[in-house]
């Protein structure tokens, strides 16, 4: 996690007008014509240097630290005036004069920018009137007129240039000519910062930040966008605080990536922007932002701020200037380290089950009473030819009783090693690939229930037939995929039914309700429950006393070895047993279906399991789970442990986890994601290994909780929204790709068919829609 800590305060004698922060840990600033130079960890005035040679109000300040020598360029009116650091410490012990070098002289113009190329080879000075480069012997480029006002280095011999106008040029010093140019920005540039050689980022004046790149200058486009106010709002609605954060930007800067990358983006590649009462840091590579405010760090409103590059150990130090005060305040940024949260976890285990495994107690059924009894000889029975009673009324017939076989011509089967996924042919399952980016139809709707219920859950079967809906009204409703014809309703819960769950044979349903029961139900009578379930102090048993807190979730685990089930603060893993053997009219009645905890698992210092998701087509050992307290732990179900734990995965409690269930044209990549969401804060996709986001998709920036999922090929994501519309993003590209037509309600549940050509969603009124992509 990132964090903001205050270190210190330096006092100074004046309110600098300007002021520079270096990567090796030195400061500057002027008042006046006089500029004083400093090290941020010394606390003590006499430390500082003062450097005398303008003689005008110096007006802009650089630091280049590229090189193994760091240099100080400062500008005024007349003089460009450059100092060797290193020279300048080392003159100050020695208590000689300190000199710097003209690298030119300007006229009375003041100078509102100033920019240096890598080892300072080359200054751009920025004033009024135009735009001046210079090496370190003389002028070699100049571009006059336009009002000009932000500049920046990519290379030596490439300058990008910010006009009054919002247009961004980038210039060719050599040839003097323009090698690349944007459209009009709407919104008026007032920062730019480089990243490396392919990338850059500016900062406008309605709070957007705007990152363009590409493989050279010429094919250079915007990437990605920011709306820093959007951010600042989703923080204010998931923190109550008496005062919201708000503000302009007044800083920013490109950290934790240097100038000689060239296409990839760094694990800590970051944008750092400031405003008056809050630092926002933008994740390059995955597009997230983290609003760290001043308050939480004892640090005042400031007006000015300055940021060095990246540091050892993912440090940025940065000083800032208070609103009202005549200081500077010195404070860290630590960004999260590139290996925290490793884990050898995948969702295809790559390793044999421990011998003491809790995922081999599987339930096994009960042995039978051992018929072996001792007869007495003594009292013998012996059966003549007429026989008077109820039982018999002639003579019973001779009839073989055993026949021996004698055949084995037959070889017998060879049983097939277990392995990751079971083969999709024997469910006559056709694996295929829908373009979600096609216009989106309406092709089958019908009512969940007679009485208007919400739909809190669907769930389709493996076999891609049956479609179930677990309704408010306590019964759990099953139709045909295609066509949505009613088949059965299941009934017999007391509350309002939260999830349900199909096997992966497709033939048994596993049904959870908020009255602390659950049940498993059978293909062939869905009449009755084959199982009946009551959560009684935390464990399942079979008294009928309900426990007093709601199963909110359950499913089958471990290709149906398992079945998973969720109340308050934790899930439980457990066994059971269908016993198939036919039953003749006397134990018709005795319950043979049994069930055990093989263990529970407990989210310390959490209220409850908001979600968790457990793959069921492939012997895994992983299990998700995320909590109320704003974080999800990865658990190893081969050894029974937690083993990784994400912390502030949004800034709100997760309320949908969902994972890939596998797919003939998925990448194996893939199976090692999952994604998340919650309220206001969009859908982020988590890499299982690092344990980290990878990617962000900026949906609605709704309040209430609005489900998604994820196409079997991985390809695309059907999120809902507050506009009671179905929106399709490309998961490839990260872009809003296409949207469904307005529905009747808002959207509480939503579910893509096993072969992805369909999406089916329930909505709060209770209806049944199937969307479909039509071709053009």
């Amino acid at each position: 996690m990132t964090s903001i800590t205050k270190t210190h305060e330096l006092q100074v004698k004046e309110r600098a007008k300007e002021f520079a922060v270096s990567d090796n840990g030195n400061y500057a600033y002027t008042i006046e014509k006089d500029i004083f130079v400093g090290r941020t960890q010394s606390k003590c005035p006499q430390d500082l240097i003062k450097l005398e040679g303008h003689h005008s109000t110096v007006t802009a300040l650089c630091f280049d630290s590229s090189t193994d020598h760091e240099f100080l360029v400062s500008a005024g009116s007349f003089y460009i005036i450059l100092w060797d650091i290193n020279m300048l410490w080392a003159s100050h012990e020695r208590n000689e004069e300190i000199r710097g070098k003209i690298v030119s002289t300007v006229d009375n113009i003041e100078t509102i920018d100033l920019k240096s190329s890598a080892g300072c080879e080359r200054i751009c000075v920025t004033n009024k009137q135009d735009i001046t480069v210079h090496d370190l012997k003389s002028k070699i480029w100049s571009k006059f007129g336009d009002n000009y006002v932000r500049t920046g280095f990519v290379d030596n011999d490439t300058l990008l240039v910010v006009s009054a106008g919002s247009r961004i040029e980038a210039w060719s010093i050599e040839n003097d000519a323009i090698i690349w140019k944007s459209n009009i920005i709407q919104h008026e540039v007032m920062f730019l910062t480089i990243q490396n050689h392919n990338r850059f980022v500016i900062g406008c004046s309605n709070n957007s930040v705007m990152v363009f790149g590409g493989s050279r200058p010429s094919d250079w486009r915007k990437i990605f966008s920011i709306d820093l106010d959007m951010e600042m709002f989703r923080y204010n609605s998931a923190v109550s605080s008496e005062s919201a954060i708000q503000g302009q930007i007044v800083a920013m800067r490109a950290v934790g990536t240097s100038k000689e990358d060239s296409d990839l983006e760094s694990e800590q590649s970051r944008i750092i922007c400031a405003t008056n009462q809050a630092i926002s840091i933008i994740n390059s590579q995955t597009q997230e932002v983290e609003v760290l405010p001043f308050s939480t760090s004892n640090i005042d409103f400031i007006s000015a701020i300055r940021f060095s590059s990246m540091q050892h150990l993912g440090t940025v130090t940065c000083i800032a200037i208070p609103l009202f005060k005549e200081i500077f305040e010195v404070f860290k940024i630590v960004l999260p380290s590139g290996q925290d949260s490793t884990t050898s976890l995948t969702m295809i285990p790559c390793t044999a089950l421990v011998e003491d495994s809790i995922l081999k107690k599987t339930l096994a059924p009960s042995k039978a009473p051992s018929k072996n009894r001792k007869s007495s000889k003594k009292n013998s029975v012996t059966f003549h030819d007429k026989i008077r009673s109820s039982g018999y009324n002639k003579k019973p017939e001779n009839r073989k009783m055993f026949s021996p076989v004698t055949s084995f011509s037959k070889t017998p089967k060879v049983q097939q090693k277990q392995s990751g996924f079971r083969n999709m042919e024997l469910l006559n399952l056709t694996d295929t690939s829908c373009d979600w980016s096609r216009k989106i139809a309406v092709s089958a709707s019908t009512p969940s229930s007679d009485t208007a219920s919400n739909v809190n859950h669907t769930t389709l079967s493996q076999c891609n037939r049956y479609l179930s809906a677990a309704l408010m009204n306590s019964t759990c409703v099953i139709f045909r995929q295609k066509s949505l014809n009613h088949i059965a309703t299941l009934t017999g819960h007391d509350g309002s039914v939260n999830s349900s769950s199909w096997n992966y044979d497709s033939t048994n349903i596993l049904t959870c309700s908020s009255d602390g029961s659950a049940k498993l139900w059978s293909e062939s009578n869905f009449r009755q429950p084959i199982l009946n379930m009551n959560l009684k102090h935390g464990t399942l048993s079979k008294n009928t006393e309900k426990f007093s807190q709601p199963i909110s979730q359950g499913q089958f685990y471990y290709m149906d070895k398992f079945f998973i089930l969720s109340f308050g603060n934790s899930f439980g893993l457990y066994s059971y047993h269908i016993d198939s053997s036919p039953k003749n009219d006397v134990k018709r009645y005795l319950e043979t279906n049994k069930y055990k905890c093989v263990k529970l698992f407990h989210l310390a210092q959490t209220k409850s399991v908001t979600r968790f998701a457990a793959p069921n087509n492939v012997y895994s050992y992983v299990t998700l789970a995320s909590g109320s307290d704003k974080s999800v732990r990865v658990f190893d179900m081969n050894v029974g442990t937690c083993a990784q734990r994400i912390d502030n995965v949004h800034i709100r409690p997760a309320i949908e986890l969902v994972i890939n269930t596998g797919s003939s044209q998925a990448q194996p990549a893939n199976y090692n994601l999952f994604y998340t969401t919650a309220p206001t804060d969009g859908v982020k996709s988590w890499d299982l290994r690092c344990g980290k986001c990878v990617m962000k998709f900026k949906t609605h920036p709704d309040k209430l909780p609005n489900p998604f999922c994820i196409t079997p090929d991985g390809f695309y994501m059907a999120t809902s929204g507050d506009d009671k519309k179905v929106h399709f993003y490309d998961i490839r590209k990260t872009e809003l790709v296409q949207s469904s037509v307005q529905l009747k309600d808002k959207i509480s549940a939503l579910t893509v068919a096993k072969d992805g050509l369909q999406i089916h969603t329930g909505l709060r009124n209770g209806d049944l829609l199937t969307l479909s992509s039509v071709l053009s």
